[in-house]
């Protein structure tokens, strides 16, 4: 029976993972955009002081939207959360957790002598901190592309603003 509850842990573990590793991988698609936006926000911006006043306030509020959406996407990107879990847990999942044991020995006996609840104990603490960790990376991503759209919106009225 605890093998069963083991592996459907260890699979809502995987899934959570893989979450976060969606989160990752959209992020980086939205960096794709906005990098194209600015190569053609930049190339349509003639010399600065050619410029009318209403498009030097485009031009600003681009950049503006531009570096929130570059801090929104590196605090996506970067989002971690390792709690303290003091010696509630043995700690036998996370590679941050296994690499701080002097040797590979002393890891493989705390896992050999680790009982089946401890271990799914372990497993749902991971299982909480990856939630922790999605939860906050789509925040962030989702504030990136409020950014994003910002900086669509201001591109193309610049755009348009240089026709009229």
């Amino acid at each position: 029976m605890d093998e069963i509850r083991i592996s459907h842990a260890w699979n809502i573990l995987n899934l959570n993972q893989g979450m976060i590793t969606f989160a990752d991988k959209k992020m980086h698609a939205l960096f794709i955009i906005s990098t194209i936006y600015s190569t053609l926000f930049l190339t349509q911006v003639d010399l600065y002081l050619s410029l009318r006043s209403y498009q030097k306030i485009l031009l600003s509020l681009y950049i503006v939207s531009f570096l929130l959406f570059i801090i929104f996407g590196l605090l996506c990107l970067f989002a971690r959360k390792d709690e303290s879990t003091g010696n509630t847990v043995d700690k036998l999942i996370y590679y941050g957790h296994v690499a701080t044991r002097r040797e590979a020995i002393e890891y493989t006996t705390n896992l050999l002598k680790t009982k089946n609840e401890e271990i799914l104990k372990d497993i749902g603490y991971q299982i909480f901190e990856l939630s922790k960790i999605a939860k906050k990376k789509f925040k962030y991503y989702n504030y990136s592309w409020i950014a994003l759209i910002i900086q669509t919106l201001l591109v193309f009225t610049f755009i348009f603003s240089k026709i009229w």
